[in-house]
């Protein structure tokens, strides 16, 4: 695996980032069906979260101490979020019964498990710096678009998010800045795999809109 530097890790992070923030300000967060399916979606992998937290901190080797007590903290904060978004959706007028999960979905929270079991706990950051970084980026604008269109409370974790992501990114960017190349180069490569899982959910929830409204 080729190495990299913590320059070339910043450039195509904020590469992504411009992708995210074409995606997310492309999509219909003033469709009700469009904004209560990504609620859905994002239950279904943020569920997942503070197991994958607690998977990396036990996978966090003994000379990565400050990466264990990272993923312990982080853990705290992510407890019951995902709880807001059921609430979110609930003031939108729907159940989380009546969304299945997207195989985009589950592939994209899914492939965490295997980062963690087969490469410790190191790439997992990727993970974290492609959510936390997209919702630094994205989820204010979101935010003002949802509240404007469906209520304030109907967007409590879009605002969360906008709000206590700037932290944690800060934290999860400090993290990675005296890595080996080959450990930029894993976190790397999950980095690109989740951004691109994760525009794989975005364009089919905005496909199957449009199909409803086309049959419609």
């Amino acid at each position: 695996m080729k190495e990299i530097t913590i320059a070339t890790f910043q450039n195509e992070f904020q590469k992504k980032m411009s992708e995210f923030e074409e995606l997310m300000t492309d999509f219909q967060w003033e469709d009700k069906q469009s904004y209560a399916k990504w609620c859905a979606h994002t239950y279904y992998y943020v569920c997942h979260s503070t197991r994958l937290l607690a998977h990396g901190a036990a996978r966090a080797s003994l000379s990565t101490p400050s990466l264990h007590r990272r993923f312990v903290d982080h853990l705290s904060e992510e407890k019951g979020h995902e709880k807001l978004v059921l609430n979110d959706l609930k003031k939108l007028g729907f159940s989380i019964s009546q969304f299945r999960e997207m195989p985009e979905t589950a592939l994209f929270y899914q492939n965490q498990y295997y980062w963690l079991n087969y490469h410790g706990a190191v790439p997992f950051l990727g993970w974290i710096l492609a959510l936390e970084g997209a919702a630094v980026r994205t989820c204010g604008a979101a935010h003002a678009r949802v509240i404007k269109a469906h209520g304030a409370s109907a967007g409590v974790f879009l605002k969360l998010h906008s709000e206590e992501d700037i932290e944690h990114l800060e934290k999860a960017m400090d993290a990675i800045k005296d890595l080996s190349g080959d450990s930029l180069a894993l976190i790397s490569q999950n980095f690109e795999q989740s951004c691109e899982l994760y525009f794989s959910v975005l364009k089919r929830i905005k496909s199957e809109a449009s199909n409803l409204r086309v049959a419609s």
